[in-house]
């Protein structure tokens, strides 16, 4: 994500629905800039922040542990609610406009997609990410009793 106010708004999304931590290519890393932390309500400061030098490999290294990876497209023929996140799993999102990498996008074990059923065919990246973090948290609360 290139727009702090794009990784603020997912920053204090992702603080709220209980995400262990965020992961971003030390590269692009904006988390630290002060329009971030003024959109995430505190969570840039609250939320553990690991900046990482190839996605790729990180994402190589999950699978390695048994940690599914599911990325964000709009061409996914998986509806985001027909995922399973019950277990150990990661969310990959692309960056606003462009989407994923390809090489990231085939890295990913399952793609899933938000249906459009409007005339807009798209969805901000911090809007997408929380409808995603929300299904994970659905699906995971009958383990909260």
């Amino acid at each position: 994500m290139q727009d702090p106010r794009n990784v603020g708004a997912c920053l204090r999304t992702a603080n709220a629905s209980g995400v262990d931590l965020i992961v971003t290519p030390r590269s692009r890393n904006i988390t630290k800039a002060p329009v971030v932390s003024k959109v995430s309500a505190g969570a840039s400061a609250l939320m553990p922040i690991a900046e990482i030098p190839n996605l790729v490999r990180f994402m190589k290294e999950l699978k390695e542990l048994g940690v599914w990876i599911f990325g964000t497209s709009h061409k996914a023929n998986l509806n985001y609610w027909q995922g399973d996140y019950t277990g150990a799993m990661a969310i990959v999102v692309g960056a606003e406009g462009k989407g994923m990498r390809p090489l990231t996008k085939k890295n990913c074990d399952y793609l899933v997609s938000i249906p459009m059923i409007g005339q807009i065919n798209s969805l901000n990246v911090s809007v997408a990410s929380g409808i995603l973090l929300y299904e994970v948290v659905r699906q995971r609360s009958n383990n909260l009793v």
